[in-house]
């Protein structure tokens, strides 16, 4: 019968495209903590390679003394590291709860659309039945005056 518009239509493209928006940014925070977690490994790695590799004998006190300071500035590095990290995944579940929040948003409108369209066929199948109930009493009425 008549056609379906639903009036909040521009209202759910937007809310769709805010959606795909901060989807996005969270498949950005994802990688960004996957890096930043590569990273962290590869400084963890360097320096238990370089304990591993750590000599004691024969070693005079210059020696040591840059093995220490090399082993500080890992261990600053690795401190530095991991704060970058858990700032990465502070930003990932900030951006996941940004992405569910515009995914219900999107959802309530698109429950509002599917209530509406519901709405809008039951109104027109009520319609049509009134149409073929008034074909059909007019076609009765019709064999009943020949």
């Amino acid at each position: 019968m008549s056609k379906f518009i639903f009036s909040l239509e521009n209202a759910l493209k937007y809310r769709v495209s805010l959606e795909e928006h901060e989807a996005g940014l969270l498949a950005r925070a994802i990688q960004n903590v996957q890096i930043e977690e590569e990273e962290s490994n590869k400084l963890n790695i360097e320096k238990q390679n370089y304990l591993n590799s750590y000599s004691y004998k024969k070693i005079n006190l210059t020696t040591m003394q840059q093995q220490e300071a090399y082993l500080s500035l890992l261990d600053l590095r690795i401190t530095t590291q991991v704060k970058k990290l858990e700032q990465a995944v502070m930003t990932f579940k900030n951006q996941r709860e940004r992405v569910v929040k515009a995914s219900i948003k999107r959802n309530t409108l698109e429950r509002l659309k599917e209530k509406y369209l519901k709405e809008h066929q039951l109104l027109d199948s009520k319609a049509e039945q009134k149409i073929l109930d008034d074909i059909g009493i007019a076609a009765y009425c019709h064999r009943a005056d020949n």
